[in-house]
Parts: C-alpha cells; sequence; structure tokens
C-alpha cells in the first residue's frame, strides 16, 4: 500500500505547515509502506487471537487481538487468499507485487486494517481467507523474523468498480461539514480540498467533477459516523492532522466562528481526543478568537446595554449600502469583520449572562 504512507505523511505535512508543507511531507511516509518487506510463509505456527469484523458499503474494518506476550515492535501482514489458498490480487495502492497486502504496527496487542473490497481483484464472490502474518525486525534491525500467523473466514460480496473517491468519501465529508459550516463556501476553501486530494492524496484529476459533487453540499452523514469510518480506513493518520484538515478548510474564508469551533471540537471528540485537551488543540489549530470586548472597544465586564450599543455602533460602518461601492476585496474585508463582530458580541453577551 504505498501511497498510504504518502498520505500520511502528507497530512503530517499539511496540519503542521499548510497545504504547501502537506506537498512536502509527501514523501515522508515512504519508509513505512516498504518496512519489512519479505514474502509470507506457510510454514509459520499458529497464532491464537480473535477478529472482530464490521462493514460499511466500500469494504470491511478488521480488528485482530494478540496474546498479551506479543514482543514490541512486531508489525502485521494482512493478505486475502482464495479458498484455494492463492493470495489475491489488488490494486497498485493495496498491493506489494500485484498482491493485495496491508502493513501495520501491533499496539498493545492490536491490530486495524480497512479492506476495500473493490482494491481486491477476484472473479468469485463467497468465502475467502484473511491471512496475518506477524513479523519482528531482528536485532540490529538487519532483517526480519517471521513469529507465525492467524487466519479468519472473510466473505467477499460482488465484484465493485473502483473508484478512490468513494475510499476517501468520509474524509471528504468531514472536509465538506467545514467548507458549509457557515454558509456557503467560498471557491479558495473548495480549492484547497481540491488540491489536498490530488497532490497529497493522489486522486486522478479524472475524478475531481465527483469530489467537487460531494463538496457542493453539507454531508448527509453525522459527523461522529464521518470520523469513525476516516478513523477505520485510514487508521495510521493521527485526529490531530484530520482536524488541521478541517481548520485549514474552515478558516479559508476568514476568522474562525462559533460555529466553526463547535463543528471541530465534536470532531475531536468523536476522534478519541480528550476534551480537557481542547484548549490547547484550539490553540494550535488557530480557533482562538481576539479578545472579545477589545473588539466591541470596551473594557471586560460591560453590561448588556453597553455590550449591545457598541455592537450596533461598530455594526453601522460595516452595512452593506456603505460598501457597495467598494472593490470586492473591500467588501470581503467588510463580511469578514461583520462576522468577527458578531463573534464578540454572542462571547460577551455569554460572559455576563
Amino acid at each position: 500500500m504505498r501511497w498510504l504512507g504518502k498520505v500520511i505523511g502528507g497530512t503530517v505535512g499539511l496540519a503542521a505547515a499548510g497545504p504547501a508543507g502537506a506537498v512536502v511531507g509527501g514523501g515522508l511516509g515512504a519508509v513505512v509502506d516498504h518496512a519489512l518487506d519479505g514474502p509470507p510463509r506457510s510454514d509459520l505456527p499458529e497464532i491464537e487471537a480473535d477478529g472482530q469484523f464490521s462493514d460499511d458499503p466500500q469494504g470491511r474494518f478488521a480488528q485482530i487481538r494478540f496474546p498479551p506476550n506479543m514482543p514490541a515492535g512486531a508489525i502485521a501482514v494482512a493478505l486475502v487468499e482464495n479458498r484455494r489458498g492463492k493470495p489475491l490480487a489488488a490494486r497498485p495502492e493495496f498491493s506489494k507485487d500485484g498482491q493485495f497486502l496491508i502493513r501495520r504496527p501491533i499496539k498493545r496487542g492490536k491490530v486495524s486494517f480497512y479492506i476495500p473490497f473493490a482494491a481486491l481483484k477476484y472473479r468469485r464472490h463467497g468465502v475467502h481467507v484473511l491471512r496475518v502474518i506477524v513479523r519482528v525486525a531482528t536485532p540490529g534491525g538487519h532483517g526480519v523474523e517471521a513469529l507465525g500467523q492467524c487466519a479468519f473466514e472473510f466473505v467477499l460480496p460482488k465484484t465493485q468498480n473502483w473508484q478512490q473517491v468513494d475510499y476517501f468519501d468520509a474524509l471528504i465529508g468531514l472536509c465538506a461539514a467545514a467548507a458549509h459550516v457557515d454558509g456557503p463556501p467560498k471557491p479558495r476553501g473548495l480549492k484547497l480540498v481540491e488540491d489536498f486530494f490530488v497532490e497529497t492524496m493522489q486522486l486522478p484529476r479524472a475524478q475531481t467533477e465527483q469530489l467537487n459533487l460531494l463538496l457542493s453540499s453539507p454531508p448527509t452523514d453525522e459527523i461522529e459516523e464521518l470520523c469513525k469510518r476516516v478513523l477505520r480506513r485510514l487508521p495510521e493518520i493521527r485526529p490531530m492532522t484530520i482536524l488541521g484538515l478541517m481548520s485549514e478548510v474552515a478558516l479559508a474564508d476568514g476568522i474562525p466562528t462559533r460555529r466553526t469551533r463547535t463543528l471541530i471540537r465534536d470532531a475531536a471528540e468523536y476522534l478519541g481526543i480528550p476534551s480537557h485537551r481542547w484548549p490547547e488543540v484550539q490553540e494550535r489549530l488557530r480557533l482562538v478568537v481576539d479578545d472579545p470586548w477589545s473588539v466591541l472597544g470596551l473594557q471586560s465586564g460591560a453590561t448588556i446595554q453597553e455590550i449591545k450599543k457598541a455592537y450596533r455602533t461598530k455594526l453601522k460602518r460595516l452595512h452593506p449600502d456603505r460598501v457597495a461601492g467598494l472593490d470586492d476585496e473591500l467588501q470581503e474585508l467588510a463580511e469578514a469583520r461583520t462576522i468577527e463582530l458578531r463573534e464578540a458580541y454572542e462571547a460577551c453577551l455569554d460572559a455576563v449572562s
């Protein structure tokens, strides 16, 4: 799954350095994909393991639990075989030497895989086998030792057509939610998303029309469901990376609003980030707004009447009739300033109520 490593590095780059950093970061994850190469062996001892599986329309999420004595640094390698024991081929994005292959580190005795049905190449649906081989680097890191394997019955549906944009639909949905959080998205935010998926996620340009169609309206799925699917399909991408992408999209149109912060805070919770870390998270994501009192020109603790008067006074200067004759850039600045004033107004009212 060579491209996944580039996705991991690329999204980390996005969170750290914006869209340009994502493209540069695309090469960071390549080491992940080529680590611990080597063909699986059929004479390996059996490892007792428990497998749990859950399907969505695009594929199957597998979580394997191993015995507690699993050595540190162990890697799980998953492949799918037909009933005669022949490994299935797969698309290049999910294959090694033409065969379907996924590698994941075993952490705390568990490993997770997401297997997209359409990426596999098979003729007959029905019962197949998911085989998981456990490997660990030898002392000094000069070789690989195979520790054992486990196998699970794996039923495949009828073959499906592969569309990479379908595989990323949940992550696209989170981007769409961020883009539409304060109303119709601006072109700059949509362009940022398109560049990210084409340049970092290596989405074929032929599928950008479908990408933009998905971005043209808010997602129909709840944020919790989208977050769960993203974590399952791309389990090595850190939650902060996902939130970084969402905040970049939301902030493309101006300052962070209350709706923006609420959306990303909800996503952070569903992605497993503890609530007590939210102040740190929103600061890292540049979601902290300026002091609302200073925005309205007030001292902290002003009365409700003073807050309302200051808000109305400043808002009059930005009335659409007053800025109608200005150029487009200045009108956009006036719109952003109006949003900033409204956010400050609501924050001040919350503070005194």
